[in-house]
């Protein structure tokens, strides 16, 4: 479950003025946090490099949904760079 306060923040991130689209910003926000802690092995969302990279997370997937797939896709490189940094902080 998504707290109001997490999702009002992806909504200010993604500059959302509306609520049209919350229930798909839960599902994306849920989504984001799985994928990190499966790239990393947990989550600290008082740390500012775990909230900055569920903003992106969230960004990237709200804002490339698509029913077409296009195999020039690139990951995001923030994205990457953040997931690196983190797993190897914990080194």
């Amino acid at each position: 479950m998504v707290l109001q306060d997490e999702l009002e923040e992806i909504k200010n991130y993604l500059r959302m003025d509306f609520d049209d689209d919350d229930i798909l910003l839960n599902t994306i926000i849920l989504a984001g946090k799985e994928y990190i802690k499966n790239a990393i092995g947990y989550i600290d969302m008082d740390k500012p490099s775990f909230k900055i990279l569920l903003y992106t997370i969230c960004a990237d997937l709200y804002e490339r949904r698509s029913y077409l797939i296009d195999k020039a896709i690139q990951t995001n490189k923030i994205i990457n760079s953040l997931i690196l940094q983190l797993q190897l902080a914990e080194v």
